[in-house]
């Protein structure tokens, strides 16, 4: 018994090292260069409020003026997990450093803790061989490590660690005999419940699979004429600890849908309650009882649709009425609880990817189930009998192997890992956050900063947290359909009255944004893609092909064409990289708003009117700006982006050419100055021909 305690503890601890260090890896990368690196894009704005909330402890930041510029933006994210990283950073000494490497740490540490919290449920279900093949299966999982490694400070890992630790207090509960210790655990279930409720807004699904369970649970209650007090007190318990703690805020819109769905737990308890008498007073057939709930539940998910409390639970599913194990490692109604939290894992997982990471805890325990039912099979098979005991373990070992494959194949991708900010985005950046204007209120995002970025919404938050800029579209997509009518716009009219309406002074552009990104940016404006280029696979490429109409957008005229044919914004640096085929241009590219300087006067031609300029980028590429304008009665007015003088990493190498496009050489051209005076002004130079 000695021996097989200390096998249990030294394989619980081998399988959270191995687990924390897998998650450890990515921190090769995040490290390099002395700084931390962080990975996704939601980990830049949980940092933001980590550091907001360290300066303001406890209060946190719920109206970030810094989003959705001028308007700013109201937040929704419960609080717990930025709480939780503010309180470790301030024991820590709360400096910028401290708040960063504890952002980076804490995710693993969470992560590894699961593995934990997985064993001790899997052993009081199946036993400590199943929760030890579970505790390792869940530590090399590659869908849960890419949710809980070095460097990426998300919500996701505390809120699976909370709801874990409630259904493993909730199976306590369950089949715990004595009825003052059962209230107990389910008292404390609630309490993770709630700070689950504190962490993640979409917190009533898992409450939905605990009512399921209740119900099913008290139909096989009343099939075997029995109470149903055992079922029913720990959860009541448990719902209602978490009301208790749920109820200062119930009101706040971040957690209201989980503090209505505990109300309706509740009352959903007490009507199984209340109804499981009447059929046991009565004599009633327990059948009856699961049409009577699919009626009222029918009738609750109509009339959810006419109240706001009820739009975070419209469906009640009930399944898995006869399903048991058949086996008598634990209660039959825990693993029934377990069938059902299986099921709600595997149906989320289908409908969005990002559960993945929930059904990766309840995959790594239906595996070692699988594996341990096959051994079983394959050790007392009729045929054993006459095959040598080596080659049966052999086969077991094979068997586990195929199981493992999957899992063990995906860890090479482990040191892959890569940070999204990372060379070029990274020096643009911190070019932007060095060579820009800096604006007032980063700190205490109460009124809208001087002057907006705009980019495309997927680099809001990095825009946001690494150049402290005020960002016109974020990661919450706010302000994501202005950004798009301002990249497909085909008027430079149309995108500058939206960059004026929004206060845009700097835009940056990527590579991606011209390629992969366009059909996204389409759509949001419910344009069809395939109105700007076309995708076709070519061997083991994928080739874009874009459409006259996408070279007549500001996008492709500000990335691929350096503002050509543009009087109100110039390129004023971009990154060393460069990458396309038939464009090979800069990865990333930062744009300035100016107003321009207005180039006017007479003309006698009845022709366009151009001007060309020879510049250099910050890189030492050699381009040419032109634009043209066609004159109405005898006058031309041409607004014009740069200026002629050397001061900038992006500069002109002479004077603008300005002249009728079709003249020839020698003809009437003329060399103009422009200061950058002038264009920052708006000024107007006069040239009469």
């Amino acid at each position: 018994m000695e021996r097989e305690k200390s096998y249990e503890i030294w394989g619980v601890l081998a399988a959270v090292i191995l687990g924390l260090v897998l998650r450890l890896i990515p921190a090769r990368n995040a490290l390099a260069g002395g700084e931390i690196a962080f990975y996704s894009c939601d980990s830049f704005y949980h940092l933001r409020r980590i550091f907001y909330t360290v300066e303001n402890f406890p209060s946190t930041l719920w109206f970030d003026s810094y989003l959705n510029h001028p308007h700013g933006f109201g937040l929704t994210w419960p609080p717990l997990f930025d709480q939780i990283l503010a309180a470790f950073s301030l024991l820590l000494g709360g400096s910028p450093r401290a708040i960063e490497v504890t952002g980076a740490v804490i995710p693993p540490i969470l992560g590894s803790l699961m593995i934990i919290v997985l064993y001790l449920l899997a052993k009081e279900l199946f036993g400590m061989k199943v929760a030890l093949l579970s505790a390792f299966l869940l530590a090399i999982d590659s869908k849960h490590i890419s949710r809980t490694h070095f460097g990426l400070p998300d919500h996701d890992p505390l809120e699976l660690l909370l709801v874990v630790g409630a259904i493993l207090l909730i199976a306590y509960a369950l089949t715990e005999t004595e009825r003052g210790r059962s209230l107990w655990f389910g008292a404390a279930a609630g309490a993770l419940l709630a700070a689950a409720a504190y962490t993640w807004l979409g917190t009533p699904i898992y409450m939905i699979a605990i009512l399921i369970y209740a119900a099913v649970q008290v139909a096989l209650d009343l099939r075997k004429e029995v109470g149903v007090e055992a079922t029913v007190g720990p959860l009541a318990a448990a719902f209602g600890v978490a009301l208790l703690a749920m109820l200062p805020f119930w009101n706040e819109p971040w957690l209201s849908p989980s503090f209505f769905g505990a109300i309706g737990s509740l009352s959903a308890l007490a009507f199984f309650y209340v109804i499981s008498r009447l059929f046991i007073a009565k004599k009633v057939p327990w059948q009856a009882f699961v049409p009577l709930i699919g009626i009222l539940c029918y009738i609750a998910f109509i009339v959810s649709y006419a109240t706001e409390a009820g739009r975070g639970a419209r469906s009640l599913l009930m399944g898995g009425l006869d399903y048991f194990f058949g086996s008598d490692l634990a209660r039959v109604g825990v693993q029934l609880l377990f069938t059902i939290w299986s099921g709600l894992a595997a149906a989320l997982m289908v409908a969005q990817a990002r559960f993945m990471f929930l059904f990766s805890i309840v995959g790594s325990v239906l595996i070692a189930l699988l594996f341990f039912w096959g051994a079983d099979r394959i050790r007392y098979s009729d045929r054993s009998e006459a095959v040598d005991p080596r080659a049966i373990k052999a086969v077991i070992g094979l068997f586990l192997l195929i199981l493992l494959l999957p899992a063990i194949s995906s860890l090479s991708t482990i040191a892959q890992y890569e940070p999204e900010i990372a060379g070029d985005w990274h020096e643009s950046l911190d070019w932007l956050s060095d060579n820009t204007p800096p604006t007032e209120g980063y700190e205490k995002p109460v009124q809208a900063g001087e002057y907006g970025v705009l980019s495309w919404w997927d680099y809001g938050n990095w825009i946001l947290y690494q150049s402290r800029r005020p960002v016109v579209a974020n990661n919450f997509q706010a302000g994501a359909e202005d950004a798009a009518r301002f990249f497909l716009s085909e008027t430079e009219e149309e995108a500058e009255a939206i960059a004026e309406e929004r206060n845009v002074r700097y835009v940056m552009t990527d590579e991606k944004m011209v390629y992969m990104k366009l059909p996204a940016i389409a759509r949001w404006i419910d344009e069809d893609p395939a109105s700007y280029v076309s995708i076709a696979p070519d061997s083991d490429l994928v080739t874009y092909e874009h459409s006259p109409r996408f070279m007549r957008t500001v996008l492709s005229r500000l990335h691929l064409l350096d503002c050509t044919d543009l009087g109100h914004f110039r390129l004023i640096r971009e990154s060393k990289t460069s990458s396309g085929v038939r464009f090979p241009v800069s990865e990333v590219k930062v744009f300035e708003r100016v107003a321009g300087a207005k180039i006017t006067g007479t003309t006698p031609y009845d022709e366009p009117m151009g001007v060309v300029l020879e510049m250099t980028s910050n890189q030492g590429r050699s381009f040419q700006y032109f634009n043209s304008v066609m004159p109405e009665d005898g006058r031309y007015e041409i607004t014009v982006p740069y200026s002629t003088e050397d001061e900038y990493g992006t500069h002109s190498v002479g004077p603008y050419l300005l002249g009728p496009l079709k003249d020839e050489a020698g003809g009437d051209a003329r060399e103009i100055a422009v200061s950058e005076e002038d264009v920052l002004k708006g000024r107007t130079i006069v040239v009469n021909f």
